[in-house]
C-alpha cells in the first residue's frame, strides 16, 4: 500500500507540472479527460493525475468532475 507523504505528493506534483502541457494537448484531442486516462497514457500516479485535472479545471480547460469523466474545451 502506498504512503502518502508529503515527499509522495510533492514528487507527483512536481512530475505532473513537468508534462502537463502534453496531457493538455494530448486531452484536447481526446476530447475528454479521465483520472485513469492519465494514469495509462502518461504513466502518472493518481495523485498526479488529480492535480492535472484539477489545475485544468481551474484554468478553464474542462468541465467540473460529474462522476465520471470530464469534457475538454478546445
Amino acid at each position: 500500500m502506498i504512503e502518502f507523504t508529503q515527499e509522495y505528493m510533492d514528487n507527483s506534483i512536481d512530475k505532473s507540472d513537468l508534462i502537463y502541457e502534453q496531457v493538455v494537448n494530448k486531452a484536447i484531442q481526446n476530447g475528454t479527460i479521465t483520472y485513469g486516462w492519465i494514469n495509462r497514457v502518461f504513466g502518472l500516479n493518481w495523485y498526479a493525475s488529480m492535480h492535472i485535472m484539477q489545475r485544468m479545471e481551474d484554468e478553464g480547460l474542462c468541465s467540473p468532475y460529474d462522476g465520471n469523466l470530464r469534457v475538454v474545451y478546445k
